[in-house]
Formats: C-alpha cells, structure tokens, sequence
C-alpha cells in the first residue's frame, strides 16, 4: 500500500508484520497517524500485528515533546482495533529522531504494546521477529 506522502506501509502475509517505511520531508506527527490509520483499514491487517517502524530515510527534526504525547494519546484512542501485546521496533540511526523515538518508547509505557528503539535494522527485524 502507498500513502499520498513519504510513506508506505507492507504487510507481510506470512508474518503479519507491518513495516512502515517514511522517507524525506514532512510533518512526523500527521505523517504517523496517516500510516496508522490506512494500516487499520488494509484487509491484510491484522489487531495485535507487530509493526517495524524504518525512520532510516526520514528527514533530521526535532520531535517536540507535546507531538510524542498527542501520539501516545492517539495509539490508546485506537487500542480497540489495533489490538494489544504486540511488538513496535523504531529504526532511527540520526541522533534527533533517534532521541525522539527513545522519548516515544519511554511515553509508551502506558500502551498495551512492547516498543523498542534500535540504530540497525537487523537487530530490530531479529528482535520484532524473536529470532535473536
């Protein structure tokens, strides 16, 4: 699936596992729930799908602190359809969306998910997958 942005999301039939890939320019905030909410609506989805988040290609910005609230607060208003018990792994290698994401996962404690932050993409497919 493509989003009208620089976004897309796949979904791995097999696996279930969603990979949502963001590259460039744009506004992170509005550009995640986008994913999110064409994710929800993809017959191929599934509730409680773990999801690799790949911010390797996004452009370098700050994530205000305000924006990873409003997402945290957002995730929870769709826990009925996503689901709950699932892995979330963020790729970020450049250092501010890397801190952002790292913000992000410690806000996330209040989620019905298990997320983690890596600089490698590898290590976060080992670990989404639990082939360690």
């Amino acid at each position: 699936m493509k989003i009208a942005m620089p976004a897309t999301v796949k979904i791995d039939k097999q696996t279930g596992i969603i990979t949502i890939t963001i590259t460039g320019e744009m506004d992170l905030l509005h550009t995640i729930k986008t994913c999110v909410e064409e994710m929800l609506q993809t017959p191929d989805f599934h509730p409680g799908a773990n999801a690799l988040w790949d911010l390797r290609q996004a452009a370098r910005q700050n994530l205000p602190t305000n924006d990873i609230l409003s997402l945290v607060s957002y995730i929870k208003s769709h826990q009925q359809e996503r689901g709950a018990g699932y892995k979330v792994a963020i790729v970020a290698e450049h250092d501010l969306l890397f801190g952002g994401a790292r913000m992000f996962e410690a806000f996330a404690d209040t989620v019905p998910f298990n997320c983690r932050v890596f600089r490698d993409i590898e290590e976060a497919e080992r670990w989404i997958t639990g082939k360690q």
